[in-house]
């Protein structure tokens, strides 16, 4: 939906949770469906929906579980003390070195 549709409704929370890992969790981007009403407000509804949603994001992936040390081929993830639970982990790369190959 692109315009404002008082009717439409908003996403559960574990819509958004869902939608969250299938396209950003999946190297893709997440547009959120929300828009503001003809006088440019917010609603009340939706602005608590995401701000839950953004509260998950943080509480989830707002802080490293550890850093990695590794020699290109082999990475090791340490934990001390050892993790009680791990149930997902964000893997990210370095693309800001440039690699080139001799001819």
């Amino acid at each position: 939906m692109w315009f404002y549709n008082r009717t439409a409704g908003i996403r559960s929370l574990n819509e958004l949770i869902n939608v969250y890992h299938q396209t950003v969790g999946h190297n893709s981007n997440l547009l959120l469906d929300f828009a503001p009403d003809k006088d440019g407000v917010i609603p009340d509804d939706q602005f608590e929906r995401y701000s839950q949603f953004g509260e998950f994001i943080r509480k989830c992936y707002g802080k490293p579980l550890n850093a990695t040390s590794g020699n290109k081929t082999t990475v090791t993830l340490m934990f001390s003390p050892p993790a009680a639970y791990v149930d997902r982990f964000v893997l990210q790369e370095n693309q800001s070195l440039v690699f080139t190959v001799p001819l």
